[in-house]
């Protein structure tokens, strides 16, 4: 099972390069709602929440099958 509320907490400890900011992530359902002070700061966040979910996921499918 993928801990959304994990990887909002690890998309939250990330500041902006440019503005020194920090996001705002939100789990609402099935998904994280994302709100940062621009564009490039998102599209890197974006990559951060599919890596830890791609992880979160390859540890679970390990966990089954032990």
């Amino acid at each position: 099972m993928i801990d959304l509320k994990k990887v909002c907490r690890l998309v939250e400890t990330k500041r902006c390069k440019d503005h020194n900011e920090k996001p705002k992530a939100i789990v609402k359902g099935s998904s994280i709602n994302l709100t940062t002070c621009c564009d490039k700061f998102q599209k890197e966040l974006q990559k951060v929440i599919e890596n830890d979910i791609a992880k979160q996921t390859e540890d679970a499918i390990k966990k089954m099958f032990k």
